[in-house]
This record gives C-alpha cells, sequence and structure tokens, in this order.
C-alpha cells in the first residue's frame, strides 16, 4: 500500500564560498576581484530520500487534488487510496442515486480523515491535506466501469507549502 512520505529538514548549514568575479593576471601584478558568499542548504528528507535545497514556504499551503465522479454504476468495490487510507465504496461512503450525491458522500468520509478536509461541487470533490508529507492520491477501479477520474495523475496531491528549493548563494 502507498504511504505518507514525511518531509523533514535539518538545520540551515552556512558554508563561505570565494568565487572569482575577475580573472587576474598575477604575474603582472594584476590580482583577480575576489568575492566571498555564502551557500546556505539543508538536508530535506522525503520519504527516506535526502535531496539538498532549502524548505520555501510557510507550512500552511495545502496539497490539493480532485476526484470526480464520473460513473454512478458501482458494480464492485471501487478504492480512493489517500495517504494511509483506502475508502472503499458501499463501506466508507455509500454511492447515491446521482453523481452528485456519491460525491457528497465521498467528501463527508473524507472529512472523517485526520489532516484530511474535502468540498464538493457537483460530481467534484477537492481533497487538502494541511500537514508536511508527500500524500499518495489514486483510485482503483475493479469491474468494467471507471467510476472516478482523478487530478493530478501522479499518483500523489499536489505539493503545498512547504516547498523544497534550491540552496541560496548570498
Amino acid at each position: 500500500m502507498e504511504r505518507l512520505e514525511p518531509i523533514t529538514a535539518s538545520t540551515n548549514s552556512f558554508v563561505q564560498v570565494i568565487a572569482n568575479t575577475t580573472s587576474g593576471v598575477p604575474d603582472a601584478g594584476i590580482n583577480p576581484t575576489m568575492l566571498r558568499r555564502t551557500h546556505e542548504n539543508q538536508d530535506v528528507t522525503v520519504g527516506g530520500t535526502v535531496r539538498k535545497g532549502l524548505l520555501q514556504g510557510a507550512p500552511g499551503a495545502p496539497h490539493v487534488g480532485t476526484l470526480t465522479v464520473a460513473n454512478n454504476t458501482f458494480t464492485v468495490a471501487a478504492e480512493i487510496i489517500l495517504g494511509d487510507y483506502v475508502l472503499v465504496s458501499n463501506l466508507d461512503y455509500i454511492p447515491g442515486a446521482l453523481v452528485a450525491n456519491t460525491a457528497t458522500n465521498i467528501t463527508a468520509a473524507i472529512n472523517n480523515l485526520v489532516g484530511f478536509t474535502a468540498t464538493v461541487l457537483g460530481p467534484v470533490v477537492t481533497i487538502n491535506y494541511s500537514r508536511m508529507a508527500r500524500v499518495p492520491f489514486l483510485v482503483r477501479h475493479y469491474g468494467a466501469v471507471t467510476n472516478f477520474t482523478v487530478t493530478p495523475t501522479t499518483g500523489w496531491l499536489t505539493e503545498g507549502a512547504p516547498a523544497i528549493g534550491p540552496p541560496a548563494l548570498t
């Protein structure tokens, strides 16, 4: 099963670096111009993989995805995978008479999951996750009918803030 991938970061590390801004000719008495710079980065860990960079943006911008109920015929189970949770049709949410009713029931089920909130507009459910982690987001259909479409289609909710940016050179 897909799992949440926690995002953690070390404290910032700073390294002084010297850069040549102009070349020189020491034999002719022309010295190069040197400039001291500070290189700042963090070890950012996402699901066990360490990357160099800096966390950018204040925590709080949620991870986002949308689920659209495309077909209301549930011949067998359909699953919605959100992080560590698996929502199963006719168990965690009941398909309604219309796709909008099913979307409303899915929204209620998602709002019961820790860290998740959802809103509904017709057949479209917008999902937010407010904690620091990469969040798996996919659906599984076990019958001949494709009941849902999701955005993004990468298998993960779109990353919110903070994001991992490049190291800083100041």
